[in-house]
């Protein structure tokens, strides 16, 4: 049965970001949906977006304390493909993708319309996820400019890739549902 919260979340049409990170020579990235504006000060623009902890680029937000989230266009579906279904532990992600560096050395995707680099201000750990909360250090932004949302990306997948992210998906929904349960069991024993 799936509950109200669960439908409420599946109306959500959230944007698809691409978040790399380095540390060191090793760089990686990744797909997310889980990016939210934590200020609405213009002098202190800052980010909040929760990584899975078991994705190199998670590792490499942690290690470096450095990340760029680049929002992705309607153009750059395989994006979503290329840094969505495979691991970086298994592949080099930037071997085929055009890319330069930003000044503090996170790779910043070459074609992007739009994307925010950040430093790390502070993390939450929360056995599944860790959620970083982020100063927004550099930003580029093209004008007319529009984002591509899951439910679009999905609508554009051919049966292959949308069957793969199905099995994707829940394979991740049982391992974080371990995790999330271990996690609280961590707290609630912490509280004695």
């Amino acid at each position: 049965m799936i509950n109200a919260a669960t439908k409420l979340f599946r109306a959500l049409d959230r944007e698809l970001w691409i978040v790399t990170s380095q540390a060191g020579e090793l760089k990686s990235g990744l797909v997310s949906t889980s990016l939210s504006q934590a200020s609405i000060d213009e002098k202190n623009p800052r980010l909040t977006i929760g990584l899975s902890t078991r994705h190199l680029t998670s590792e490499l937000v942690s290690e470096s304390g450095r990340f760029v989230a680049h929002l992705v266009s309607h153009e750059q579906t395989s994006w979503i493909r290329h840094f969505g279904t495979q691991s970086g532990r298994d592949i080099d992600k930037f071997d085929t993708v055009d890319f330069f560096h930003s000044e503090q050395g996170i790779p910043i995707l070459k074609d992007a319309q739009a994307w925010l680099e950040c430093r790390v201000e502070n993390v939450m750990k929360t056995g599944d996820r860790h959620w970083y909360l982020a100063e927004i250090v550099d930003s580029h932004w093209t004008e007319s400019f529009h984002p591509l949302t899951f439910h679009n990306f999905l609508a554009q997948a051919d049966d292959h890739l949308r069957a793969l992210l199905k099995n994707q998906l829940e394979e991740d929904t049982l391992i974080d549902r371990r995790m999330i349960v271990d996690w609280r069991r961590s707290q609630t024993s912490d509280d004695r």
